[in-house]
């Protein structure tokens, strides 16, 4: 079923998440000619269930991971590419006030890098990040964790013997298991994986 409600502009490569505080989506990121985030409220009325936020980021931001915090209620947004690849890592807080909303955090990811896959656990409040598409992140299993001070947020806790790009990253609030499905390897072979580790 094809909604009558529509995007802006063409959008590719975005990421979303969903708030769980205000029931609605948020498309963060992509081919955004502004680097504009969009709200979807599936609530409103017909043909207007999208709007522009009045804040963005000053330039596009393509193939970023992003996850929702869903303790701090709040976004975490990984990485992406304009005319090169990101190392930041930006908390995205709705509620906060026009202007507050994007916030560049201290901590870096270990290198620039896009198309990486990512999920919240929420069985331990942190977040996980998985290859990505430069020579170095590709090989990475990242951790994030917002409880820790800033400056100490990420760690590296393993390395992956394939290079990988554009997984993707669910958590199973049942087994309390983070996994990461298919994706590509750097020779764009598509992979049939299935990856998951017990953090406990």
């Amino acid at each position: 079923v094809t909604l009558p409600d529509a995007l802006p502009f063409p959008l590719s490569g975005a990421s979303a998440v969903w708030d769980d505080v205000d029931s609605v989506a948020y498309v963060i990121g992509g081919s955004a000619p502004g680097g504009e985030i969009l709200r979807f409220d599936p609530s409103a009325p017909s043909g207007s269930r999208v709007t522009v936020l009045p804040d963005a980021f000053p330039y596009s931001r393509l193939h970023s991971g992003v996850v929702w915090d869903d303790a701090r209620h709040v976004a975490y947004i990984f990485g992406g590419s304009d005319v090169g690849r990101l190392d930041e890592i930006v908390e995205f807080n709705p509620r906060r006030p026009s202007g507050q909303p994007l916030v560049l955090l201290g901590d870096r990811l270990p290198t620039g890098r896009s198309s990486c896959a990512s999920l919240w656990s929420t069985a331990e409040g942190v977040a996980y990040i998985l290859g990505g598409d430069d020579s170095v992140g590709r090989h990475q299993l990242v951790r994030f964790d917002p409880n820790y001070p800033a400056g100490e947020r990420i760690d590296v806790i393993a390395t992956i013997s394939d290079p990988m790009s554009l997984a993707i990253g669910v958590f199973d609030p049942v087994a309390k298991l983070p996994m990461f499905l298919g994706g590509f390897l750097s020779t764009s072979e598509g992979l049939d994986t299935i990856l998951t580790f017990d953090w406990r």
